[in-house]
């Protein structure tokens, strides 16, 4: 793979930016003494959840703050090994990268600069269509009998092929989360040059 200068279009920022939050909250909820705090902020009293919705209140969700951390606890197997902290994320990550695929493709479809995208590098389009497709179809690539047509199909020596039809896992067999910053600045560096 060619080393590159990465650039992020700003079309992609909130994307970026719920990565980069997701992140610094899994490393936030991983420390021993955030969750100390957080209990003692609680004061084990129960919360609830409010979400605006609209001009009306929606209530839900009542919540132990310790329920929360125990189960977070639990699905990352967090240790504490002397003064290290270890968790297994990569199932959240995986979890994260499939919505960021979803939405990137969204982003780029529904965006004034898709037709110059094609007209460059319908290549890249296609590609990235199917990744998102795969992770919208429980992280594995599906291909209908007319997306079939566009394939094999490749980006920085990856090829998808007809073979991975709900046998290969999108991330984080074939692609890795970080992956996704490389097609999103290959993107950017695309519409960059759009008038």
């Amino acid at each position: 793979m060619e080393d590159k200068e990465i650039y992020i279009h700003p079309i992609f920022n909130e994307l970026l930016n719920n990565f980069r939050f997701f992140l610094a909250g899994i490393n936030m909820m991983s420390m021993p003494d955030f969750q100390k705090a957080l209990i003692n902020g609680h004061k084990g009293e129960k919360s609830e959840l409010e979400i605006s919705v609209k001009y009306d209140d929606l209530k839900c969700l009542k919540y132990d703050i310790r329920d929360i951390l125990t189960s977070f606890n639990k699905s990352v197997e967090l240790k504490l090994i002397g003064d290290k902290v270890e968790a297994n994320i990569v199932g959240l990550m995986n979890f994260q990268a499939r919505q960021i695929a979803i939405s990137l493709f969204d982003i780029l479809q529904f965006s004034k600069y898709q037709n110059y995208i094609i007209k460059n590098n319908s290549t890249l389009f296609k590609f990235t269509k199917h990744i998102r497709n795969g992770a919208a179809h429980n992280n594995k690539f599906f291909f209908d009998e007319k997306n079939k047509l566009d394939l094999p199909v490749g980006w920085r020596g990856k090829t998808i092929e007809e073979s991975f039809h709900l046998q290969k896992i999108v991330f984080n067999e074939f692609l890795t989360p970080a992956d996704l910053v490389l097609l999103i600045s290959d993107f950017s560096f695309i519409i960059k040059n759009y008038k």
